[in-house]
């Protein structure tokens, strides 16, 4: 039949709505412009005319009535092939289309395809789809878009789920990669990731059929169908006869609880007057502008006049001083010459569509990015990003809850009818995610604000409807997942900055809490030491300075250091004689550098038992240099080797020594086995030394026999320390010799780790392991020495992989241009303790240049086998973009992971890791690879910031300024505590000395006197008072000399000169 309204097909709107009553009589409407095709089907026949299109019947043609006239009664036993009357492809070079139809699909025996758009006529294969199809039956409609090419992406699907046997009016409107599909006049779902249509027909146009799919023999629709209308272009909204948005200008209002900035003068055109009572009604003026005050807050009643609506709005809340505000967005990754801005991430995916966040404290002009200009929170892994391409922010934005606390909203993708919504507890890290549904249309929201109104006590979500440009505003009474919204009406168009961003203005204690937690930290001063007293003639050496000196930094947070003294200038100086003198010295810092060569998953530790520090990796047989031909695995993973040195520092230099070497068979045992160690063999990865029950024991991934290829590592084996104390004390650790036979320990393959910690006075070891991506714990045997610490107990799952950068790419490496697949991984967990806390670092994503450090942290004491104890750092602690320009080392360097942590002479952490060149020197498929031996072992200093979290990316500036890298301390040289004076007489002829000595202290002082007519004591001269003595010559004369008066305790004596005097 014909059509009676412009788009809605042969039935009105309302008779739709009304079930069809009411037929409506047919008119001689005016075709609209772009029409390619409008089938009324009022008589069958061999063809149907559509204006400008044919339809070719196959099988034989049946009309049976309609509503209103005729319809197509489609089955397997009649399909259309339709045309333009030139017989070219009807859909050929468009990319835009609108197509309309009346259905009524029969209960049963209906497969449903009533629209189908392929390529060709050749029958469909899974994971090869080339088609635009519907799927119309009585539970439903469902479009598919598929472009396929050898696995099954369901992206561009939009699906309506909902029962209905009678007529219904379908429109499906597509541009591009953006669709929509509205039913009953009504839009019911949106989707925006999908192929084109030029993409899905290829350059032919393909075909178009109607009632049949291409799938094996022939899939069918089974049921009625009238009015069907393609057009050259997307249709409006309004041009498919679609209800406008109502306009209710007080929903468009909110009044936040607390106000940190301006009142909106207007709200969708029209004007807002307000007015005030209360203590803060002076701070507010009739267009909304606000006085806010200078410190804490003031309560204020509003009432908002909007210009043409009865009823004024009014609300009680608090007017905030301001401290800063925080910019939420997103980040955008250039490509220029083929080298991305972001190393890691590309435009529109997962690590680039997440929260960045800068701050700009009350009065400042520019903004400072936080944490490392990195992301502090993404959307948790959801499916692939070729499967879930909105499973990431867009758009990002702060917002206070009901209760006061912060919280962050974020579209998803800009792309979808539902946000993201995290709840922040500490007003810092972000938790909780959840999905919020906003539109009860299926429209897409965008750039999404959320207002907790304190005039509807409600939550106003402000957003812009993406496929019209239009402001929208959508009521929800809480946040959670089973939050049901409103029907949207219209609002003001909320306007972002570049990247998605927006500021939210926070109070000043809050602010700081924001700051604090994610500033890059900066060294800002250092304590200049005390002032050092030296006893006159004291001997003076470095020991007698300050051996560190503290270090401020701009989170409140503050380090230890050692210092370097001038040895040149301490020995200059005279401590017999008073006075003041200045050293200085020059604060020591780990140096951040590569100290082993081809060394992958660095284990530094301490040995008590003979004051050693040693550093020991996964092995190469081949330098990192070495050509590309040599990258293979039998060139890996063969050996266990360590280097030994009485300092930190010291390692980097230190000769390796081999300590097992299977191919070389057991040390004492080669004929049982001679090449492997006590029948275990290469791979050997990621060993670490460990002193468990009064022994030390090697933990290592091993590969069970001898493979000289291929051998993936069967077991965790344990490998005990068989030489005794002695031993040990001499450095038996390197002897190949002082090695037993290994025992399994069950759980995992490799990357196992060890913990000790004291519980209730009894020493208590917890293993750590990955497997499956996931991360487990357990408790250790525990008991004398010789007791095998095997597992105690079950393992318990702490952690699963559930974030983006826990996933690499698993092809190509290392490119920037190609994104290649994603590849999740979870491993090389190392679990320690420092200050309030145990700490758990990790490595995820692929081992090449996404390779990077998450972490998690339980408080001290807590129980390490219950997930609940454990807390995520929401981001990378150590990655790529932290390394890759030199600001750390120096050298750029990816892949930042497999690291250990040791605690140095000074209570300070540092960070054994290792990370690959960048760019990656080596080119072919095993570039970047596990059998690249350019992973080498680099060290670093590791800052635990006033939040208690550790922060390993800082660099050496950062964590000491060049300005606060020379320190000086001065020392102060005592002046004598006694006055010695000499008068020379004659007494009898002959010569004597008179010796004076003054106590010039504020205690008794006891002293020698030396003459050359003798000595004597002094006992306890009390403080300010003075004695004399006289030493009597046998000679007429003396010569010049002096007089020694040495006080005890003093190493040097007070030398009081006397000129020479003749008697007689």
């Amino acid at each position: 039949m014909r059509s009676t309204t412009r788009l809605l097909g042969g039935i009105a709107a309302v008779a739709l709505c009304a079930a069809f009553a009411t037929p409506s009589p047919a008119s001689a409407a005016p075709e609209t412009p772009g029409l390619l095709a409008d089938f009324g089907f009022e008589a069958a026949g061999a063809t149907f005319d559509g204006g400008a299109a044919l339809a070719t019947t196959h099988g034989t043609a049946t009309v049976v009535p309609g509503p209103t006239g005729n319809a197509a009664r489609l089955g397997s036993a009649f399909w259309l092939d339709v045309k333009k009357k030139d017989g070219t492809p009807l859909l050929a070079g468009l990319d835009a289309v609108t197509i309309s139809y009346d259905s009524k699909p029969d209960a049963t025996g209906n497969t449903g395809w009533t629209v189908f758009a392929a390529e060709n006529t050749a029958a469909q294969t899974f994971g090869n789809e080339h088609y635009l199809g519907y799927l119309d039956k009585t539970t439903g409609v469902t479009v598919e878009r598929y472009d396929n090419g050898g696995s099954r992406n369901t992206a561009g699907n939009l699906s309506v789920t909902k029962s209905d046997t009678a007529w219904k009016h379908v429109d499906l409107v597509i541009s591009g990669s953006d669709a929509q599909l509205f039913v009953n006049g009504q839009r019911m779902v949106v989707n925006t990731t999908g192929p084109k249509l030029t993409d899905i027909l290829g350059a032919s146009g393909g075909i178009l059929q109607v009632g049949k799919a291409n799938w094996g023999a022939g899939e069918y629709f089974a049921g009625l169908i009238d009015n069907l209308k393609i057009y050259d272009g997307a249709l409006s909204p309004e041009e498919l006869g679609v209800v406008p948005t109502a306009s209710h200008p007080a929903s468009a209002l909110a009044i936040p609880a607390e106000i940190t900035g301006d009142l909106p003068s207007s709200v969708l055109g029209k004007t807002v007057t307000w007015t005030a009572s209360g203590a803060g009604a002076d701070s507010i003026a009739a267009d909304g502008a606000v006085t806010l005050p200078a410190s804490g807050s003031v309560a204020v009643s509003l009432t908002a006049h909007i210009d043409g609506v009865e009823t004024p709005v009014t609300a009680d809340a608090e007017i905030v001083a301001v401290g800063g505000e925080i910019s939420t967005s997103v980040k955008d990754v250039t490509v220029i010459a083929g080298v991305k801005s972001d190393p890691l991430a590309y435009d529109d995916d997962r690590r680039a569509d997440a929260l960045y966040v800068s701050a700009r404290p009350a009065g400042a002009q520019a903004w400072e990015p936080l944490n490392r200009a990195q992301s502090i929170l993404y959307v948790a892994w959801d499916g692939t990003q070729s499967a879930k391409p909105n499973a990431q922010m867009g758009s990002p934005a702060l917002l206070r809850r009901a209760d006061g606390s912060l919280a962050v909203a974020a579209s998803q993708n800009n792309a979808t009818d539902s946000i993201y919504v995290w709840d922040s507890a500490d007003g810092a890290t972000f938790t909780n995610q959840r999905a919020v549904k906003v539109a009860t249309d299926g429209s897409i929201v965008t750039d999404p604000r959320i207002v907790f109104d304190a005039a509807s006590a409600a939550y106003k979500v402000f957003w812009t409807d993406r496929l019209t440009g239009e402001g929208r505003v959508t009521r929800l009474a809480d946040l959670t997942a089973s939050a049901v919204p409103s029907e949207a009406t219209a609002a003001d168009v909320r306007a972002v900055g570049p990247q998605e961003s927006s500021a939210f203005a926070l109070a000043a204690d809050e602010f700081a809490t924001f700051y604090d937690h994610y500033v890059d930290l900066q060294n800002t001063g250092v304590e200049q030491p005390a002032d050092v007293e030296v006893a006159a003639g004291a001997a003076l050496s470095a020991d007698d300075l300050p051996e560190s000196v503290t270090l401020d930094y701009n989170d409140g947070s503050t380090k230890q250091l050692g210092v370097a003294w001038d040895e040149d200038a301490l020995a200059a100086i005279d401590t017999s004689a008073p006075g003041e003198h200045r050293v200085t010295g020059v604060v020591q810092q780990t140096a951040q550098e590569m100290v082993s060569d081809a060394r992958a998953d660095p284990d530094l530790f301490f040995n008590e038992d003979d004051g050693y520090w040693y550093l020991t990796g996964s092995h190469y047989s081949i330098p990192s240099d070495a050509p590309d031909s040599a990258l293979i695995d039998a060139n890996a993973y063969r050996k266990i080797g360590l280097k030994r040195a009485t300092t930190i520092d010291g390692l980097k230099d230190a000769p390796e020594q081999i300590v097992i070497d299977p191919d070389a068979g057991t040390p004492g045992l080669r004929a049982q086995y001679p090449n492997t160690f006590y029948g275990w063999g290469g791979y050997i990865w990621a060993q670490e030394f460990h002193k468990i029950n009064g022994q030390w024991w090697i933990v290592a991934g091993m590969n069970k026999g001898y493979a000289p290829t291929g051998g993936w590592c069967d077991n965790t084996v344990l490998i005990p320390y068989t030489g005794d104390q002695a031993s040990l004390e001499a450095g038996g650790l390197v002897d190949p010799a002082n090695w037993g036979q290994p025992t399994v320990l069950e759980g995992a393959a490799f990357d196992v780790s060890y913990l000790e910690r004291v519980e209730n006075g009894h020493t208590q070891g917890y293993w750590i392991m990955p497997n499956g991506a996931k991360l487990w714990v357990a408790k250790a045997k525990m008991g004398p020495k010789g007791t095998v610490p095997l597992i105690d107990g079950s393992l318990t799952q702490i952690y699963s992989i559930s974030q983006p950068w826990e996933y690499g790419k698993s092809a190509p490496t290392p490119s920037d241009t190609n994104e290649g697949n994603d590849q999740g991984i979870v491993e090389a967990p190392f679990m320690f303790e420092h200050g309030d806390y145990t700490y758990i670092t990790y490595s995820g994503g692929t081992v090449d240049k996404y390779y990077d450090l998450g972490m998690l942290r339980a408080a001290k004491g807590a129980n390490l086998t219950d997930p609940k104890s454990w807390t995520q750092v929401a981001f990378p602690v150590l990655t790529t973009n932290d390394t890759a320009d030199g600001r750390i080392g120096g050298v750029g360097h990816a892949g930042t992971g497999h690291n250990s942590v040791a605690v140095d002479e000074r209570g300070n952490l540092v960070l054994a890791y290792h990370a690959r060149p960048y760019p990656e020197q080596h080119t072919g498929s095993a570039a970047g690879g596990l059998f690249d031996p350019d992973r080498n072992t680099w060290f670093k200093a590791v800052n635990v910031r006033a939040s208690g979290l550790l922060d390993f990316s800082l660099s050496s500036e950062q964590e000491v300024a060049p300005a606060n890298r020379t320190v000086t301390v001065t020392v102060r040289v005592a002046g004598p505590s006694v006055k010695t004076t000499v008068s020379p007489r004659c007494v009898a002829g002959r010569a004597a000395l008179v010796v004076t000595v003054q106590n010039l202290g504020s205690s008794p002082v006891s002293a020698s006197i030396s003459t050359i007519a003798g000595s004597r004591e002094i006992v306890s001269l009390a403080a300010g008072k003075s004695t004399s003595a006289t030493f009597g010559t046998r000679t007429a004369a003396v010569s010049p000399g002096e007089v020694s008066v040495l006080p005890a305790g003093a190493s040097t004596p007070v030398r009081t000169p006397y000129p020479a005097i003749v008697c007689g």
